[in-house]
C-alpha cells in the first residue's frame, strides 16, 4: 500500500522519510515537497537515495486543483508534519495556511478517496480558545478534523521539539538547556519535557503500523457479517500528548 507524506522536508518528517522503509518494507512512501532536495547532506535526499519505495513528487501547495490530481489509488494512510513559524512564514495569514488550510484540504481528500488512515502533528496546548495565535490555530485545525470522522484519526501533540533544523529558532535553543537542568519528573511535568523530532517520528509510525495489525486482526477474527451497504463504520480518534508520544518513540 501507498502513504502519503506532507511535511517531509521539516524535522520530524525527515525522520519519518529514514524510517519508513524500515517499518513498512513492502510499502511506498510518497512525498509531497514545495521543492525537490538535492543537497547531498539533506536527510531527505540521501534517504529518498537509498530507498527505492521512498518517492518525492514536486506538488504545488498553492493550487486548489492539485490535490484532486494526485493518484489516490492504494492510498491507505495520510501523514501531515506540516508546520512553521509566523516569523517564517511572514504573517498570520500565511502561516494559518500552512499549518491549517493546507492539512484541512488534505484530510477532506482522505476523507473523499475513503483513505482510512491520518496522522497529523499539532502541538501541546492546541485548542480553539487559546489566547496564544499558534495554538488556536492548531486547535481549530484539531475541531475541524474531528469533524470528518476519518476512519483512524491520530493527532499528536509534542512539547518543544527537539533536534537538527535548517533554520536556528532561538526558543528551542533554550529549550535544550531547560531540559538538561529542570527534573520534569520530579514535578509531575513529565509531558512538558522537551521531544526529539527522532522519537515523535518513530512514535507516528508505531502507532500508524499498530492501527493497520489491529484491524487486520479485527478483519480475520471478527469478519463483518453485515451487508457493506448496511455497516456502519466507526470512526477513532486519539489524541497522543508528549508524554505518550516520548514512551511510543523510545528506541
Amino acid at each position: 500500500m501507498n502513504t502519503i507524506l506532507i511535511g517531509g522536508s521539516g524535522l520530524i518528517g525527515s525522520h519519518i522519510i529514514s524510517l519508513f522503509p524500515s517499518v513498512f518494507p513492502k510499502d511506498k512512501l510518497i512525498c509531497l515537497l514545495r521543492s525537490l532536495p538535492e543537497d547531498e547532506s539533506n536527510p531527505s535526499a540521501s534517504n529518498q537515495k537509498k530507498n527505492p519505495n521512498v518517492v518525492s513528487m514536486l506538488f504545488d501547495f498553492e493550487n486548489p486543483q492539485a490535490i484532486e490530481k494526485l493518484n489516490w489509488n492504494n492510498v491507505d494512510s495520510l501523514l501531515c508534519t506540516l508546520g512553521t513559524t509566523i516569523k517564517k512564514a511572514g504573517s498570520k495569514q500565511q502561516f494559518e495556511k500552512v499549518d491549517y488550510a493546507y492539512p484541512l484540504a488534505f484530510a477532506q481528500a482522505a476523507k473523499k478517496h475513503k483513505v482510512p488512515y491520518f496522522s497529523i502533528v499539532t502541538a501541546m496546548g492546541a485548542s480553539s480558545n487559546s489566547s496564544i495565535f499558534y495554538n488556536k490555530v492548531k486547535g481549530k485545525l484539531e475541531e475541524e478534523l474531528a469533524k470528518l470522522e476519518i476512519d483512524h484519526l491520530s493527532i499528536f501533540q509534542p512539547s518543544l521539539l527537539m533536534g537538527e533544523r535548517k533554520e536556528l529558532r532561538p526558543v528551542e535553543e533554550i529549550g535544550k538547556w531547560v531540559s538538561m537542568l529542570m527534573p520534569f519528573g520530579l514535578f509531575g511535568l513529565e509531558k512538558y519535557r522537551p521531544i526529539e523530532g527522532r522519537q515523535v517520528a518513530i512514535a507516528i509510525l508505531r502507532k500508524l503500523k499498530q492501527d493497520k495489525e489491529t484491524n487486520k486482526n479485527l478483519k480475520q477474527t471478527s469478519p463483518n457479517k453485515i451487508s457493506p451497504s448496511k455497516a456502519k463504520i466507526k470512526s477513532q480518534l486519539e489524541i497522543i500528548e508528549s508524554d505518550a508520544i516520548a514512551a511510543l518513540g523510545n528506541e
